[in-house]
């Protein structure tokens, strides 16, 4: 006879710490690339503060066209987050949610603005800053709508920071000028998710 399966629940269960929900912490940092304040929110697991030796994997998140730092937030995914570590569906992890403004600034340079700031400001800061574990294979980038074209575009470009992508209804094409090299994805081992 089959043993019958708790249906899922979207209820978080209590963690080793006694702790059900994590904690989003608003934060900013200058950029030398965007020239000015640049601000995003970060999640943090249930027992981060308790459990100082652990180290997390990151994964950071770019909100969609004319959105903000909120987006993500405002969808759910801290509530989600919560579920799914209580589930055991996924370990616990860092999400960074950047503000990359209206539209993460020009596609132009090398590296346009908005990756320099990924690269040089926002990664090494939450690498230092954060236990996080700070390799390739332990941080991955995601992004709903306009956010997930320039996810695509990043992790295309610079794969090297990413082990896998994310992209949620990715607005692309010509008519934003992003077009992602898959081929480019695939040369630099990056795993990638879509679904519209």
């Amino acid at each position: 006879p089959s043993t019958p399966t708790a249906a899922p629940t979207s209820t978080p269960g209590p963690t080793a710490c006694g702790e059900q929900h994590g904690a989003v912490a608003r934060m900013h940092a200058y950029s030398r690339a965007m020239g000015g304040d640049e601000r995003w929110r970060m999640y943090t697991p249930p027992c981060y503060a308790q459990q100082t030796a652990r180290r997390y994997p990151v994964l950071y998140l770019l909100h969609g066209g004319e959105h903000n730092d909120e987006h993500w937030d405002d969808i759910g995914i801290d509530t989600a987050a919560d579920a799914l570590i209580a589930s055991g569906a996924i370990p616990p992890l860092l999400i960074v949610l950047p503000d990359g403004g209206q539209d993460f600034g020009p596609l132009s340079g090398s590296p346009p603005p908005f990756a320099d700031f990924m690269q040089s400001t926002l990664i090494p800061q939450i690498d230092r800053d954060e236990r996080t574990l700070a390799d390739r294979d332990h941080r991955r980038l995601g992004g709903i709508s306009y956010g997930a074209a320039w996810a695509l575009l990043l992790a295309a470009r610079f794969p090297e920071l990413w082990s896998a992508v994310g992209a949620h209804s990715p607005a692309i094409g010509s008519f934003n000028g992003i077009e992602p090299d898959a081929a480019a994805l695939a040369r630099g081992h990056v795993r990638a998710y879509l679904d519209v």
